[in-house]
């Protein structure tokens, strides 16, 4: 709707801009007609002007001819005035709807596809074309091909020689606008259509050139040129400032993998570290001590070895799973998979139960969560002396919460919360870094209840979804 309004204000400004250049350049014939005018009716009023040599006659005419002067000339200020004020307008409301545009794009694609269709709202354009400044090399480098006035369909794949003026190492000489001659036009339109270079600088700092090719073998009009002219700097700007968003991600995304590794090889340092560590020292006590000890002794303890090897194995694959996040991998399915570790281990009956539709969880939420979920299950496995435990996932729109229950022996939480028994504080510090909290609830024979909470963060496409489903 915005864009419809500003087209007929476009189209209505430029109507009555040629009307008012029209009147403009016809000025003298209209003051020849006037003056002419003027005298046919001062010789009807005075027909023997010439014999009598009639003073009346001649001061009428001046005066007419004074005031007509006079009038000429303030309709000359006000017509240059009108016709200048109209181009500021045009200038301002294309410069305002362009920033807005530029602005509004979600990725560089985007603000590079609003840039190619830029023209088509200026002049009748046949296809577009992008070159990106590279700093570093000094050149510029085709960021998009020809492409139709859309900025969309490739209208001609063409391999660009070295000495076209739109090759990779073409530098713009110029800050104008000018017309050149362009292999690819010929190509193109059998040499039907003409080609312009329209810079875009950034004050002294060369940003990128938009190729223009007209729809038409007419120049453009000087009111468009001026027009794109005028508008060269603010896609500039908004070029600038894409490249300087499109760098800054960069960086934030390297930093988050950087991040992202260093806390993978603290956590595995933590972990897999650890029970690496103890089965090197179990399998050198084994060998040393093998002879002494009772054979039944020796399967107990290579069977325990085995299980710490097997939470090894199930620690690095759950690594890799989360590395690889996708959505054939649900939180459920890999929370079972550590459970029936655990239940194969210690034989306690471990029950899943999900409520409600899942969401995705980025991955390093999901290494933090299953951290935490594991630390649940390890202090069941090593203090409650449980037979049985339940794990239910319920899902919201807002939010997971995860109840963690086992029949086993409970405690006073307090008392545990401050000896730091039982791996809480790591439970807590995990969930907590998330923004979510952790709640223990547990007395002396009335088993333990552990509930994780965790805020979801949702994507649009996920509120589309829910909307759909309301």
């Amino acid at each position: 709707m915005d864009t419809t309004l500003h087209n007929l204000k476009y189209k209505t400004i430029s109507i009555l801009d040629k009307a008012y250049n029209l009147l403009y350049q016809l000025r003298l014939l209209v003051l020849i007609l006037i003056a002419t005018f003027i005298i046919a009716i001062e010789i009807y009023e005075h027909p023997n002007f010439l014999t009598d040599r009639s003073r009346i006659f001649f001061i009428e005419v001046s005066i007419y001819y004074a005031f007509f002067l006079i009038a000429a000339l303030m309709f000359e200020l006000a017509m240059r005035a009108s016709i200048a004020k109209n181009q500021t307008i045009i200038i301002l409301d294309a410069r305002h709807n362009l920033s807005q545009k530029l602005s509004a794009a979600n990725d560089w694609d985007e603000v590079v596809t609003r840039v190619l269709q830029y023209p088509s709202s200026i002049a009748p354009v046949m296809a577009t074309s992008f070159l990106i400044y590279d700093p570093v090399l000094d050149v510029y480098r085709t960021e998009r091909g020809w492409l139709d006035s859309d900025g969309e369909n490739e209208i001609l794949s063409v391999t660009m020689p070295r000495d076209s003026c739109c090759s990779a190492d073409y530098r713009v000489m110029t800050p104008e606008i000018h017309m050149i001659n362009c292999e690819t036009v010929v190509k193109i339109s059998n040499n039907k259509c003409l080609c312009y270079h329209m810079p875009l600088n950034y004050g002294d700092m060369p940003v990128g050139i938009l190729n223009i090719i007209t729809a038409q073998s007419r120049p453009l009009e000087a009111e468009q040129i001026q027009l794109l002219s005028n508008t060269a700097e603010d896609i500039a700007i908004g070029l600038n400032a894409a490249i300087q968003r499109r760098e800054q991600q960069a960086i934030e995304i390297a930093n988050a993998a950087s991040n992202e590794r260093l806390e993978i090889a603290r956590d595995l340092h933590d972990t897999l570290g650890q029970n690496l560590g103890y089965l090197h020292f179990k399998l050198d006590q084994i060998l040393t001590e093998g002879e002494k000890r009772r054979k039944q002794e020796l399967h107990a303890e290579l069977d325990r070895l085995r299980d710490l090897a097997n939470e090894s194995y199930e620690l690095v694959r759950n690594t890799l799973v989360i590395l690889h996040h996708s959505s054939e991998h649900r939180i459920i399915e890999l929370f079972n998979a550590h459970a029936q570790i655990i239940a194969k281990r210690t034989g306690i009956i471990v029950s899943m139960n999900e409520e409600g539709l899942p969401r995705s969880i980025p991955p390093n939420n999901l290494k933090q969560l299953l951290f935490a979920f594991k630390e649940s299950l390890y202090n069941i496995e090593k203090h409650s002396g449980a037979s049985q435990a339940k794990v239910c996932l319920s899902w919201t729109n807002s939010h997971l919460k995860i109840r963690i229950w086992d029949d086993g022996c409970g405690f006073e939480v307090k008392d545990a919360t401050n000896d730091g028994h039982y791996g809480l504080h790591i439970i807590d510090e995990r969930i907590r870094s998330l923004g979510g909290t952790a709640k223990i609830n547990s007395s002396p024979g009335q088993g333990t209840e552990v509930v994780l909470w965790l805020p979801l963060i949702v994507s649009d496409v996920e509120k589309i979804d829910m909307i759909g489903e309301l």
